[in-house]
Parts: C-alpha cells; sequence; structure tokens
C-alpha cells in the first residue's frame, strides 16, 4: 500500500468523462492498494 499526498490549486476525478468529484485549494492523495494489503498496511499508513 502506497500513497502520495499532492498540494493543489485544483483537482478533479473523472470516470467514463464525467466528473464525479473535485476539489479547488487543498490535498490530493493518490492512494495504490494490491492484493493482499489488509487493514494492518492501513493502519501502519495512517500513522
Amino acid at each position: 500500500m502506497r500513497a502520495v499526498i499532492q498540494r493543489c490549486h485544483t483537482a478533479s476525478v473523472e470516470v467514463e468523462g464525467d466528473i464525479i468529484g473535485q476539489i479547488e485549494r487543498g490535498l490530493a492523495v493518490f492512494l495504490g492498494v494490491a492484493e493482499g494489503d489488509d487493514e494492518a498496511c492501513a493502519t501502519r499508513l495512517a500513522q
């Protein structure tokens, strides 16, 4: 499990051409989850 946190002026999430979420100034989090990642991995990442 990996996470990248990036400051942004604007960010949006688009699925099949439709914007399903967007923010103005804030933080964008890119999260990668792999098979075998479990709750313990998420807890460790959050800490």
